[in-house]
């Protein structure tokens, strides 16, 4: 064996981190259990008053991505567009609510529900459902356009096809483009 195959058939720091990335996605188990839907029989919460027609709302548990926070039985929006944020916004002003940003979980901090949190008078917004829009415009420069709830591989995958990319990223995975601008990107600067 050559020098140079021996080189290509040997393991790399990048093939093994992607492959340790992989397997703790993997492992980490599924952040939000499926949903019951406001109204349903086996729904166990009182549905907050005058809710936005035609928003989605289920009673979910929130997880997150080291699954040291779990909060049973919350109430989840899954907005479909930015004019359903602004009502659902709106509707909680109005009736004293607070409204959180659910992405996908993907930190330790207590930023969307800290564990043991009264969610009485909280309702989620899920921005991985519907909020996952992503438009790459060619030229010089290049510019990506992205909704909250894409997550980073959808986002580099689309420049990627367009002949673009970014020189830095925050880490490898499914974090969201909104849980990104929240946390600061990891402090990369991007």
């Amino acid at each position: 064996m050559s020098d140079d195959s021996a080189r290509r058939s040997s393991l790399t720091r990048r093939t093994l981190l992607t492959a340790a990335a992989a397997g703790l996605a993997a492992t980490a188990g599924p952040r939000t259990a499926p949903g019951i839907p406001a109204g349903s029989a086996a729904s166990t919460l009182t549905p907050p008053p005058d809710f936005p027609a035609g928003i989605p709302l289920a009673q979910q548990t929130f997880r997150n991505w080291s699954l040291e926070i779990v909060v049973e039985n919350v109430w989840t929006a899954a907005a479909r567009t930015p004019e359903d944020v602004v009502a659902l916004a709106n509707w909680a002003h109005e009736h004293g609510y607070r409204l959180r940003a659910r992405g996908k979980g993907h930190t330790w901090s207590p930023l969307v529900l800290p564990a043991g949190a009264d969610t009485s008078r909280t309702v989620l917004v899920d921005t991985t459902s519907h909020l996952t829009a992503v438009s790459v415009r060619d030229g010089s420069p290049g510019s990506v356009t992205a909704q909250t709830g894409a997550t980073l591989d959808t986002v580099l995958a689309r420049l990627e096809e367009a002949g673009l990319g970014l020189a830095t990223m925050p880490a490898p995975g499914d974090l969201t483009v909104g849980g990104v601008l929240a946390i600061g990107a990891h402090g990369t600067g991007l």
